[in-house]
């Protein structure tokens, strides 16, 4: 895992000295998540997030950005015995994602919305409250891809805090989508497990916002 983000930063770096027009930042946060299709609502599976990005500008309020993040994601729910909850669930996931997009700005306000690409890494751990889960006939794939919207305050020329949202695209796993109602719907979009995340993040540009 330690190899994985020094290459992160390395190959972000690396870009930085292409060109003036590529201005690098640092990110780092945490990130809440959950799994549409496993039945269990709430961002309850928290997570870090840490990487870098790229930034250039295109236009005078609107640029182009480049990210590689670690990322953890899941679901999480918590059996609760005192209350008479005995239900337990756990899906851990870590990807490194590169997320692609554009940003505008507006007074102390960045506006962002794009693409991500996502590959896992390591061992994932998936199970309930009878232990490990099974997944051969349905694998949790290595590859998640979706789409995200998020929104940056500026509180010093070159920091900023970040509330950004994903949401995955195509699942991640084809199995039951235990979160679809019962009827045409449910026959008709019953797809599988996609991904959902509410990252919060600090971002340290190595340039002033101007």
């Amino acid at each position: 895992m330690k190899n994985k983000i020094v290459i992160i930063f390395v190959v972000l770096f690396s870009f930085s000295g292409l060109s003036q027009q590529f201005k690098p930042g640092l990110i780092a946060g945490i990130n809440g998540s959950q799994v549409e299709g496993d039945g269990y609502a709430g961002y309850n599976k928290a997570g870090f997030v840490l990487g870098g990005m790229m930034r250039t500008r295109l236009k005078n309020f609107l640029s182009a950005q480049f990210e590689i993040l670690y990322i953890g994601k899941g679901s999480k729910k918590i059996a609760r015995p005192d209350k008479g909850d005995y239900d337990y669930f756990l899906l851990h996931l870590n990807y490194i994602e590169i997320p692609v997009g554009l940003v505008a700005k507006y007074k102390t306000f960045d506006f962002d919305l794009g693409l991500y690409y996502s590959r896992r890494i390591g061992k994932y751990k998936l199970e309930n409250i009878f232990g490990p889960v099974p997944t051969y006939s349905y694998p949790v794939k290595k590859d998640d891809f979706g789409g995200y919207l998020g929104i940056s305050y500026f509180f010093h020329s070159n920091m900023s805090f970040t509330v950004r949202s994903e949401n995955s695209i195509i699942p991640f796993r084809k199995f039951v989508n235990y979160d679809q109602q019962i009827g045409i719907f449910n026959k008709l979009f019953n797809l599988g497990w996609y991904n959902l995340s509410l990252n919060f993040t600090f971002r340290y540009y190595f340039y002033e916002r101007d």
